[in-house]
């Protein structure tokens, strides 16, 4: 009769492999190592206790290892599960990292590949060109939800004969979700000049938005980002050479 196997067992079993001579084909660490073993001997309780349950009907399921084969592979291949920002802490220091120095100029150039070049090098610069292009677009979008919430406010003080986003699309080509997210993006930011220069998406901002109010709600958080950096007219940006 099968009998689920306790973790002195388990640790046991571990040590016992480990004693045992092992083929040298991979290079893995004695903790990847002890992460194998611990899978082999769940998803061999796991085969046991379902060919019981065929007989038996549902029975308890052996407990899951902490430390998944899926994931171990995943990171020897290069594949690390994404990191996931839960605190405003976290958040803070993420939203740093993905600020652009929007005094230089973007340059299309950098996107051509010279084969007679360092090709790290201008992997590296055109990337940071990429960031800049990105974080002017997060300018733009700001501003432009800005823009959209004072038009707004117009429209509904003139009491036009329509509503505000027929108006809208029959003025420009909008799409109504797009205009709303400009105007939400604009109104969770307002007075936060710390945004308009970083490199992220409006979707990942709008799908942190409870986090960002946490985080805005945190006083030495809300001074930093309503600090703006620097960011000149047109006429002023200079040209940027170096990574």
């Amino acid at each position: 009769m099968f009998q689920e196997r306790n973790s002195t067992e388990i640790q046991m079993e571990i040590q016992e492999c480990q004693a045992q001579p092992q083929p040298q084909n991979w290079p893995w660490s004695l903790e990847e190592s002890n992460i194998l073993i611990e899978n082999i001997s769940y998803y061999q309780r796991m085969i046991e206790t379902i060919e019981r349950a065929k007989s038996l009907g549902p029975v308890k399921l052996p407990k899951a290892p902490k430390r998944k084969v899926q994931d171990l592979f995943k990171e020897k291949l290069g594949k690390k599960k994404k990191q996931t920002i839960t605190t405003p802490e976290e958040l803070h220091t993420f939203l740093i990292s993905r600020k652009a120095d929007l005094s230089k100029t973007i340059s299309r150039q950098k996107f051509i590949f010279n084969r007679e070049e360092n090709p790290v090098k201008q992997l590296q610069e055109a990337y940071k060109h990429l960031g800049r292009h990105n974080a002017q677009g997060m300018l733009f979008n700001i501003t432009f939800g800005d823009f959209l919430n004072a038009l707004r406010d117009w429209f509904l003080s003139a009491k036009v004969n329509t509503t505000w986003d027929t108006w809208l699309s029959s003025k420009i080509d909008i799409s109504i979700p797009h205009a709303r997210k400009l105007r939400q993006l604009a109104n969770l930011l307002k007075g936060f000049k710390g945004f308009l220069n970083i490199n992220v998406s409006i979707n990942d901002i709008l799908s942190k938005q409870e986090l960002i109010k946490q985080m805005l709600a945190i006083d030495q958080f809300a001074t930093f980002w309503r600090q703006g950096d620097y960011i000149p007219a047109d006429d002023e940006l200079t040209p940027s050479q170096e990574v």
